[in-house]
């Protein structure tokens, strides 16, 4: 499975789409080793004018310490690999047909979300991003353009859950999802 889940309820989907299913993930880095260049963006998690930008990385472990203490358990972010946006429940605690619904964010994702970059970098496996390209070109033509990876092979996808929950988001989805490679989805 890639990155994207469509028989997920949109909540859970979204927050495991930046959490991630990646096929092959690289070593995890020591955060201070492995900073990421500081960000210009002026998102939720922007630093404020006059003070010297926060990085992305930052911003995103900002969120994971807060979420961490309000209850959530929630690992140090890791450029190059899914942010995970949300505690996750042991699988084998979900049920033999690993039915995801009743699995809900708390409601500190809302009390953190502040902290989060706009975006997340995340190194994906060239042959899945094949394998989804007529699909991206699907969702392109119905207006919402999918993130391309970046030199370094990164992804920089959005953070805010909230983005795959808009009417346009869904529409494109629904208009193209017949084009997603994996055969569970599409029924």
């Amino acid at each position: 499975m890639t990155w994207r889940s469509f028989t997920l309820p949109a909540a859970i989907s979204a927050a495991l789409m930046v959490a991630g299913c990646t096929s092959t993930a690289p070593p995890p880095r020591v955060a201070t080793a492995a900073r990421p260049a500081a960000s210009t963006g002026s998102g939720a998690g922007a630093a404020n004018p006059g003070t010297s930008p926060e990085s992305d990385y930052d911003k995103a472990l900002r969120f994971t310490r807060c979420m961490n203490a309000l209850g959530d358990h929630i690992p140090d972010p890791v450029e190059g690999q899914p942010l995970q946006l949300m505690s996750m429940p042991d699988p084998s605690q979900i049920g033999p047909k690993k039915d995801w619904s009743a699995v809900v964010p708390s409601g500190n994702f809302a009390k953190c979300k502040q902290y989060l970059p706009d975006t997340w970098p995340v190194k994906m496996d060239p042959k899945e991003l094949a394998k989804e390209a007529k699909f991206d070109d699907c969702m392109a033509q119905h207006g919402i353009p999918i993130e391309q990876p970046d030199p370094q092979g990164m992804v920089h996808y959005h953070t805010d859950p909230g983005y795959w929950e808009t009417p346009e988001y869904r529409a494109a989805e629904d208009a193209c999802r017949y084009l997603y490679d994996d055969p569970a989805n599409n029924q």
